[in-house]
């Protein structure tokens, strides 16, 4: 399919319903390659696609009921707003990995969590994206996990996490370079863990690393590898522990608690 009026492929279920979408091609869309509209509770499953020159979106999920979701294997090039999105309003496990999301005008992976979340972001290769490269926002509890992604040349911040009530979040092993602001970047607010560890950041503009847990948050930062030119490490929380980061001898300004 190519040359789409609006999106290339539209799903839009009711009532309750499983959707498994694979092995399509959809280029030239004026909005999205891939729309799901869930207004039930949902199971939806998206593989091996290859979507080229979307207006807005490569491929979009809305669940208005719970859902569960999971994206792999998709080919993702030149998205308007966003390479991968999902739009979760009740509880929702989101599961999105080994993905190749090239040039998209805002971020390369979204996630917005309004209900309970457990999301999982795990060896996508995101390439060449204007502003973030993974973003995840969870307004209610949740569990995060980004783990073993490829993040090269973010215009702003590299791996992005927004956190309230009761979160746990874990950024590991994942390998971002060249980005614009921050390399990675996590905001957590009321009694949320986080973990950020073994990860490889190499020449980011501003931070390596921007942390900051409000009320009873805490973060921890190890096993850490930062690289190339520029970049320190910025931390705010109130049980901090920073511990076995190495640094390369052309940093600048490392670390700055």
């Amino acid at each position: 399919m190519s040359n789409n009026t609006k999106h290339g492929i539209y799903v839009r279920t009711i009532s309750d319903q499983s959707n498994q979408i694979t092995s399509n091609t959809a280029n030239s869309n004026v909005a999205d390659g891939i729309h799901v509209d869930s207004l039930g509770s949902s199971s939806n499953t998206i593989s091996s696609n290859n979507i080229d020159g979307s207006g807005e979106l490569g491929i979009y999920i809305a669940s208005e009921g719970s859902s569960s979701n999971i994206m792999y294997s998709n080919n993702i090039d030149d998205s308007g707003v966003i390479g991968i999105n999902i739009l979760s309003e009740d509880s929702s496990s989101n599961t999105i990995s080994s993905n190749n999301i090239d040039d998209s005008g805002a971020v390369g992976i979204g996630i917005i969590s309004n209900g309970n979340s457990v999301n999982t972001i795990s060896s996508n290769d995101v390439d060449s994206i204007d502003q973030t490269g993974i973003f995840i926002e969870s307004k209610v509890s949740s569990s995060n996990v980004i783990s073993s992604n490829s993040v090269d040349g973010s215009g702003e911040v590299g791996i992005y996490i927004e956190t309230y009530n009761l979160s746990s979040n874990t950024i590991s092993s994942n390998n971002v370079d060249g980005s614009g602001a921050d390399g990675i970047e996590i905001e957590s607010n009321d009694d949320s863990t986080n973990q950020i560890s073994s990860n490889t950041i190499s020449n980011s503009g501003t931070s390596n690393i921007t942390s900051k847990a409000r009320e009873t948050s805490n973060i921890t930062i190890q096993n850490n590898i930062f690289s190339g030119t520029g970049g320190k490490t910025n931390v705010a929380g109130n049980t901090t522990s920073i511990e076995n980061v190495i640094i390369d001898a052309d940093q600048l300004n490392p670390i700055l608690p």
